[in-house]
């Protein structure tokens, strides 16, 4: 069986906190790459990589909670996932969608527009991408937080196989 596999986070600052705050438990997704490498849009430079999009080892922060989820998919699928968020790398991070997210608007931005993401945008993104999900209409995704995406991963029947201080 293939699968995609997403890192589930909080972390332990203040801006996760309010990130968790509006979006349940966990304040960041990250996807697990074939290398091991964890791919995601963060706001801060970690590691010397700077803020956007990028591939960062498994153990940049300690995190207050953690879940893995595994998600059941053909081949194609995962081939088409993992090439589509490797080809985001060096994408800033979407800092309106954010600030949109934050203030509870959603309709300054189109999320579908690449030029920039944050983590839940991309992760959902390549799920329409890799067409494990049907193109969202009803719910912009820069209004789909941490929780959101768990719950869809969850729908796609994503299995936690791993967590700790949940």
């Amino acid at each position: 069986m293939t699968y995609i596999s997403l890192s589930y986070v909080l972390g332990s600052g203040i801006s996760s906190a309010l990130i968790s705050y509006r979006g349940g438990q966990f304040s960041h997704v990250d996807s697990i790459m074939p290398s091991g490498l964890l791919l995601g849009a963060r706001s801060d430079a970690i590691g010397g990589a700077p803020p956007g999009v990028q591939q960062r080892p498994d153990n940049y922060e300690k995190w207050a909670a953690r879940a893995i989820v595994n998600i059941p998919c053909s081949s194609a699928q995962s081939d088409a996932y993992y090439e589509f968020v490797l080809s985001q790398c060096g994408k800033p991070y979407d800092k309106i969608a954010i600030l949109d997210f934050a203030l509870g608007r959603h309709d300054s931005r189109d999320w579908r527009n690449p030029s920039a993401w944050f983590c839940d945008e991309l992760v959902v993104a390549a799920f329409e991408v890799c067409a494990l999900l049907q193109r969202l209409f009803v719910i912009p995704a820069n209004r789909i937080d941490p929780g959101g995406s768990f719950l869809i991963a969850s729908a796609l029947d994503g299995e936690v196989v791993s967590s700790y201080g949940l």
